[in-house]
């Protein structure tokens, strides 16, 4: 058992270093628990925010590879969680390239996959179709 004696004659100085302390030793998780994806994902999203576009293509290639989209909230960073939707954010990688068929080829898959029907991105995808649909036609 720990024990924790406290001078407070030094102005609660103390308190602070025994609570201090007391959290050092703490089993408290520094991050939330692996969400099991490959870090692929996360890195590729990470990239797409910075407009790294080749890298982000990339990265969800092979997170794609290594497991298909199932919608389920992957943590980015912080408070910020994303749908686990590889073949969405390569296709949007692709479409901010100019790749409008590669992006349409994978909007498409991700579309059919049924994945997208759990998360919030489906208007968004068909927007983003219809879009390139018209880039495709120029």
């Amino acid at each position: 058992m720990l024990r924790i004696s406290i001078d407070l004659r030094r102005g609660g100085r103390g308190i602070a270093l025994a609570t201090a302390l007391l959290f050092a030793g703490s089993t408290l998780p520094a991050e939330a628990p692996s969400s099991g994806k490959p870090k692929e994902f996360i890195q590729g999203i990470k990239a797409l925010d910075k407009n790294r576009l080749k890298e982000s293509e990339t990265f969800m290639q092979g997170a794609e590879a290594k497991l298909p989209g199932d919608g389920e909230l992957v943590r980015i960073y912080g408070t910020r969680y994303e749908p686990y939707l590889p073949l969405y954010y390569l296709g949007l990688a692709l479409y901010r390239q100019g790749d409008c068929p590669g992006a349409l080829v994978h909007w498409r898959r991700c579309l059919s996959s049924g994945a997208l029907q759990r998360t919030d991105r489906r208007d968004a995808l068909l927007q983003y179709i219809e879009e390139a649909g018209s880039c495709q036609n120029q």
